[in-house]
């Protein structure tokens, strides 16, 4: 076995022995607990003449499981990119979102690490497009073995500069093994995406440089991105009184879809919420929630406290007239990939402004196998918090069974954080499978 090249920035372990496996059987088996599948994550009809002819709006459509096309300043970006019908021996619980034939040709491939889940080699292979490919530092050579051509590696905070946008490769808290041979021989992280409109000077494709320093500050890295004072001025995000009443209108229209088994989801989820803290997270400083309802605040004029129609259930955020917020038409978007809960989180959050969090809440129990590698739902809404994002898309559910957790338990504990944690709904951003959310507004 190859020795481990690449490690983490805390001193955690995320090796597991047979020991580890044995015991988790054994604790199935002891709990006999029988896990219900039945809910699975609604898939929509995708909008296929728009993503083939979109090259202007920024726009994010869930395939499944980390799998994305991201549309942004003119580039077809996919992230972690799996269309397998089977994980191991476990059948897809869903659909892509959008089938692979049915792709747009993309420009631009993500990947946060090698796990099969999260890097299926014929679904690369398939996918049309020129495909410069982005991987971690170790990886490289897999791929070009593979036959892939544009292959470009990067370390944690690497940048990759293409066609306007600014592609940084940023730590997580994982491991990586493709094989016995090759545990932890190449790296793992997420990716932050920032377009350079407004830059004086936009590098060619293909430049790699270091992005800046940890104690360099954000004025020293040059003009900041537009953001949502730019999409107001544009006409694209519905804020204040008329953006209001819209969107009591929306959550108006789900209450009134009674009786359905998502109604009595997301309300069973408030009441696991009765109880708890209601100014914040467990262990979270009291100054942290002033910082959250300032970021409220500054979100396109929304109020900085959780407004009654916000907190108030039944609310289905997959409904088909659930409000979509606007992240800007340059929104800058983070990518988690994979990992446990860190103190990377927060690093991220100094260095870059994130209008758009694409964070992962499943595949977490039990906690004590999956800790160091997976954060539970509760631990995603911190991360959140911690990277100090507008909008929050949470991923890594729903596609595959990796873990004894099911879709409906993630979702569940995630509505009940977000109500403990008084954070508005309209600030998580649920998609089906399919549905593609145009960020512009």
């Amino acid at each position: 076995m190859a020795k481990s090249k690449f490690g983490n920035m805390d001193p955690v372990s995320t090796q597991k022995t047979s020991k580890h496996f044995k015991r988790w059987r054994q604790e199935k088996i002891w709990n006999r607990q029988d896990r219900d599948y039945s809910f699975t994550v609604p898939n929509a009809a995708p909008d296929l003449d728009f993503l083939h002819r979109n090259r202007q709006q920024p726009s994010l459509t869930w395939i499944g499981h980390s799998t994305f096309l991201i549309q942004l300043a003119g580039v077809n970006i996919v992230t972690d990119p799996v269309w397998a019908g089977k994980m191991a021996f476990q059948r897809r619980l869903t659909p892509p979102g959008v089938e692979l034939e049915q792709m747009p040709p993309i420009d631009l491939v993500l990947v946060s690490h090698s796990h099969y889940d999260h890097l299926h080699m014929a679904s690369l292979r398939r996918l049309g497009g020129s495909k410069t490919i982005l991987v971690p530092a170790g990886l490289g050579a897999k791929l070009r073995g593979k036959g892939f051509a544009r292959v470009h590696e990067l370390h944690w905070w690497e940048s990759f500069h293409f066609r306007g946008l600014k592609l940084t490769f940023v730590p997580s808290q994982h491991w990586t093994r493709r094989s016995p041979w090759d545990m932890n021989a190449s790296h793992w992280g997420g990716w932050v995406i920032q377009p350079e409109h407004g830059l004086s000077h936009v590098p060619g494709e293909g430049t790699i440089a270091a992005a800046a320093a940890p104690g360099e500050s954000r004025s020293s890295r040059g003009p900041s991105l537009p953001h949502e004072g730019a999409a107001e001025a544009a006409g694209g995000h519905p804020a204040g009184e008329a953006g209001e009443r819209e969107r009591e209108r929306a959550l108006d229209a789900a209450e009134a879809d009674g009786g359905s088994s998502m109604e009595s989801f997301w309300q069973n989820a408030r009441e696991r919420a009765s109880g708890e803290a209601a100014e914040g997270c467990p262990d979270q400083e009291p100054a942290s929630r002033a910082v959250l309802d300032a970021q409220a605040a500054d979100a396109g004029g929304r109020r900085g406290r959780p407004s009654d129609a916000a907190m108030r259930g039944p609310y289905d955020p997959f409904h088909p007239e659930a409000p979509r917020p606007c992240a800007g038409l340059y929104p800058t978007i983070y990518f988690a990939g994979d990992s446990g809960y860190f103190r990377g989180f927060a690093d991220i959050g100094r260095r870059f402004k994130i209008d758009v969090a694409m964070l992962p809440i499943g595949a977490y129990d039990p906690e004590a196998f999956m800790g160091p590698q997976h954060t539970t739902p509760e631990q995603a809404l911190q991360a959140f918090r911690d990277l100090g994002a507008r909008l929050f898309v949470p991923m890594h559910y729903g596609a595959f069974k990796l873990a004894d957790d099911t879709p409906q338990e993630a979702l569940e504990r995630l509505e009940s954080g977000r109500c403990s944690c008084g954070l508005e709904s309209d600030r998580l951003v649920m998609l089906p499978h399919g549905e593609t959310w145009k960020m512009g507004g």
